[in-house]
């Protein structure tokens, strides 16, 4: 990571030529890892967090789950859904993922009264 300067010389019968130029190298991107529980009842939210700073947040389907820019993911319908992770600079992107699943608003209910009934 940083820069280098590179030259190439050729030297024939006719003399000497340089040519250099310099490099810039710098690391790929790197999303690094998601953390969060990975389910969530429907109109309720979850936050996830990721370990590097700068990316930008995404839903594989915004009508089971969505996702706002700070990580908070809404349930919105009940199934699977991929929250994804994306961080970018000039040489490439990488994308982390967890997988969520949105529990019907009933089966969330239920466990509620349950455990208030005990």
């Amino acid at each position: 990571l940083g820069t280098a300067i590179i030259s190439y010389t050729v030297t024939n019968s006719c003399g000497t030529a340089t040519a250099t130029t310099i490099v810039t190298v710098t690391a790929l991107a790197d999303a690094g890892t998601l953390s969060g529980t990975d389910s969530v009842c429907e109109t309720d939210t979850i936050h996830l967090s990721a370990t590097i700073a700068g990316g930008s947040w995404s839903s594989s389907n915004a009508s089971r789950a969505t996702v706002s820019s700070s990580g908070v993911v809404t349930g919105v319908a009940s199934g699977s859904v991929v929250i994804s992770y994306i961080v970018t600079n000039s040489c490439s992107a990488d994308t982390a993922t967890k997988a969520v699943f949105v529990k019907a608003a009933s089966a969330c209910l239920t466990r509620i009264i349950g455990n208030m009934l005990q």
